[in-house]
């Protein structure tokens, strides 16, 4: 029982990030780039101390999500999976994000953050649940950034805050223009 557990105040950064991939059959011309991105944020992020990285991908294999990387393990245990992975089945982008924001939530952090990798095209039926994903972390204040991968993708679609990259180059310079362009927003806010 937590009843006299006080929350200390954390000095530095104390933040969970996870990384859904979308692996599904839209996205077979660019998995492997996505794979890529995915694999350069996720280490980008545990080289910051105080971050915590996840990464999942969907559709798994026999369920809507895969857990490629829980929190708290090093990036390189998951290097050989998101790798192998291959782009096949639907796109069950709203299942994926609930699923994920339960177990994200359940993190102790002060931020919490979610990066969709992705073509940007749910299933049809699947845009009320990821409508409904995307408000609950909103609520929860949990950011959820969609990181469009391709020529195609359409991640303004979906999420309010997003990039787009055509390669792994692209990255970093794609989301440090998103951070200051938030962060100025929320500063004149």
């Amino acid at each position: 029982m937590d009843v006299f557990r006080k929350k200390a105040p954390v000095h530095g950064i104390d933040c969970a990030v996870s990384i859904l991939l979308d692996a599904s059959a839209s996205m077979s011309d660019d998995i492997e780039m996505a794979a890529q991105v995915t694999y350069a944020l996720a280490l980008a992020f545990q080289r910051v101390s105080g971050v915590q990285t996840s990464i999942d991908a969907f559709p798994g294999e026999s369920a809507s999500v895969k857990e490629l990387l829980r929190f708290k393990q090093p990036i390189a245990t998951a290097r050989s999976e998101i790798e192998a992975v291959r782009a096949s089945g639907g796109t069950p982008t709203g299942r994926a994000l609930a699923w994920r924001l339960e177990r994200i939530l359940e993190v102790r952090c002060e931020k919490r953050f979610v990066f969709v990798i992705t073509d940007g095209e749910p299933n049809l039926g699947d845009i009320p649940v990821l409508n409904e994903a995307l408000e609950l972390a909103a609520q929860q204040n949990v950011e959820v950034i969609g990181i469009g991968i391709g020529d195609e993708a359409c991640v303004e679609d979906h999420f309010a805050s997003f990039v787009k990259v055509q390669t792994v180059a692209d990255l970093p310079r794609e989301l440090e223009a998103l951070f200051k362009k938030d962060l100025a927003q929320r500063l004149a806010a």
